[in-house]
C-alpha cells in the first residue's frame, strides 16, 4: 500500500504549501464536523486541488463538497481511468 502511494506521489505535479493560518482553520471549524479535520480542510481549500482524495466521511458532507471536489480512492481511480 505504501508503495502504491509513493508511485502516485511521484507521478503527480506536487506542490508543498505552508500550513494554513489560524484564521483559515477557525473558518473551517464552522464547516466540518470534526475540529481535528479543520486544518486539513483549510489546507485543501488553499491548495485548490483538482480532486481531494480521502476516506474520511466528514469530508463528504455537503458543506465541504461545496468548497472542494472530494473522492474516495476507488472513485479517484475511476476518474483517472476516465470512466467518470
Amino acid at each position: 500500500m505504501i508503495e502504491d502511494c509513493e508511485d502516485v506521489l511521484q507521478s503527480l505535479d506536487a506542490e508543498i504549501l505552508p500550513f494554513p493560518d489560524k484564521s483559515e482553520v477557525e473558518q473551517c471549524i464552522e464547516i466540518i464536523r470534526d475540529d481535528h479535520d479543520a486544518p486539513i480542510l483549510a489546507s485543501a481549500i488553499r491548495a485548490r486541488p483538482d480532486v481531494f482524495v480521502t476516506g474520511d466521511k466528514d469530508f463528504f458532507e455537503e458543506r465541504v463538497r461545496a468548497l472542494i471536489r472530494v473522492a474516495t480512492r476507488e472513485r479517484f481511480k475511476l476518474i483517472q481511468e476516465s470512466k467518470i
